[in-house]
């Protein structure tokens, strides 16, 4: 039986893992690659009317009970007594007539943000 000691190669080049990306270009003009919100331009000078637009993403309305309670900064079950209780008011929406359904309404707990906010305004202290 013969014995074999393990030595480690002489010299191992490091290369990272995974794919190789691609390599950044600078056109001759020295400007970036970079799209406008306006559309693009080959070449000619953009006009000076021409301004970026920024867009708010839209805020749902209705939040579910988790969103309502994060909204709210207090626990789901508070959310649940407060809508059992009639001091805020929970949003039915009716389902469709089908096949297989007749009608009804969705299970899931809906509130409305306005409804959350007149709560929170109801609810300030009056300074004395």
């Amino acid at each position: 039986m013969s014995h074999r000691s393990f030595t480690a190669p002489a010299y191992v080049p490091s290369r990272p893992r995974g794919r190789p990306g691609k390599a950044a270009t600078v056109p001759a003009n020295g400007r970036g690659t970079g799209t406008t919100s306006l559309g693009s331009h080959t070449g000619s000078k953009p006009t000076g009317a021409a301004q970026a637009v920024a867009v708010a993403p839209l805020a749902p309305r209705l939040r579910d009970l988790a969103g309502a309670a994060a909204y709210m900064a207090v626990s789901p079950g508070t959310i649940r007594q407060w809508g059992g209780e009639g001091a805020l008011p929970r949003v039915r929406i009716s389902l469709p007539i089908t096949n297989k359904r007749r009608g009804g309404e969705c299970r899931k707990l809906l509130f409305d943000r306005a409804d959350l906010d007149q709560l929170i305004e109801r609810s300030k202290e009056s300074a004395p």
